[in-house]
């Protein structure tokens, strides 16, 4: 009898896992301005990449300037409107457009967007370390348990 009761109660833990995954929010697809902007940076992006399917990473303070330095060191935003979004290369990117404006981005190292979805769900803010100027490449992030 008890054989019988793990079967069924492994069975039942294994649907209602199935259907929790099933439920789960499909990420927001970026506005018609948004994506205009990450097509943009993509295309920077590739001209200046010496091999395709790199990994990388990216900040901008200003959407409506991508050239516009952002300042060395630690600059810290609330991470809000997050998602993923694929380049015509097939890299993939994951995006941060924190309500500060700008964009925080990586593409293709999905150890540093698993840490970064974690404080999209909350808006929390998130630090994040730029190491050069020019591309807002970052080699380090930290994220805060409140907004």
């Amino acid at each position: 009898m008890v054989k019988k009761s793990l079967g069924l109660a492994a069975i039942a833990l294994g649907c209602s896992m199935g259907i929790a995954v099933a439920q789960a929010p499909s990420p927001p697809t970026p506005s018609p301005s948004h994506m205009q902007v990450l097509k943009a940076l993509a295309a920077q992006h590739a001209a200046t990449t010496t091999t395709p399917g790199a990994a990388a990473t990216g900040s901008k303070a200003n959407l409506t300037n991508l050239t516009a330095k952002i300042p060395l060191g630690w600059n810290t935003a609330h991470a809000t409107n997050c998602g993923w979004f694929v380049d015509s290369g097939g890299g993939q990117w994951f995006y941060i457009l924190p309500s500060e404006g700008g964009i925080i981005f990586e593409i293709n190292n999905s150890n540093i967007s698993q840490g970064l979805q974690v404080p999209c769900g909350e808006g929390y803010f998130i630090s994040w370390f730029v190491t050069d100027s020019d591309t807002g490449a970052y080699n380090q992030t930290f994220s805060y348990s409140f907004k």
